[in-house]
Formats: C-alpha cells, sequence, structure tokens
C-alpha cells in the first residue's frame, strides 16, 4: 500500500502552489489516505476475466470515433477577425499564472 506521509502532502501543496493551514493539511490528509486505501482494496479485485471497455454504463455505445484526416488550415486573417483579442498576429490569452515569490 503505497503511504501518503505530511511531507508528500507539503511537496504537493508547494507544486500546487496551494496555501494550506495545519488544520486543513490533516484534513487533505486524511481524505488522501481514504483515497489511495480506496485504490489499493480495487485492486485486489480479481479482473482476469473482465474484458476492457470504452464506456461507462452497460448499454452505451463506446465513444464514436472519426478517421484521422488532416484538412487544410483555417485562414489566419479570419481567424484573427474572429478571435476575442489579438497582438502582432498572434492569439492574446488572458494570464493564468502569474509569478509570486514565496515569502
Amino acid at each position: 500500500m503505497a503511504k501518503i506521509s505530511e511531507h508528500n502532502l507539503i511537496a504537493l501543496t508547494r507544486l500546487c502552489r496551494i496555501a494550506c493551514t495545519e488544520e486543513k493539511r490533516a484534513e487533505l490528509l486524511q481524505a488522501f489516505r481514504q483515497i489511495v486505501a480506496y485504490v489499493d482494496k480495487l485492486s485486489e479485485v480479481d479482473t482476469s476475466g473482465v474484458e476492457p471497455c470504452s464506456y461507462v454504463a452497460k448499454g452505451h455505445p463506446a465513444t464514436p470515433r472519426r478517421e484521422d484526416v488532416p484538412c487544410p488550415p483555417l485562414d489566419r486573417e479570419l481567424f484573427l477577425e474572429i478571435a476575442p483579442s489579438s497582438i502582432a498576429g498572434l492569439v492574446r490569452v488572458p494570464t493564468i499564472i502569474k509569478n509570486h515569490k514565496e515569502s
């Protein structure tokens, strides 16, 4: 069984840039341990005779797939006209990651 330690959780919160109080950290640690225990329990189930499927609900067809056929690209000028914002011939997107220095 995989062990989730407080050290792992602290490293994870740093990587995800999540501010976490000690109380919240204890809750998250317990939740992660329950998830890992559940996954470990699932891995004990014998699935040797079970055929893999690409859908969840019985009776529903698998996701339809189309042939991957190359097609001509969209005209750049037309694309930039319909883009919400552009700059220097490129689509401008909002900043989603900001550089925060830890203090």
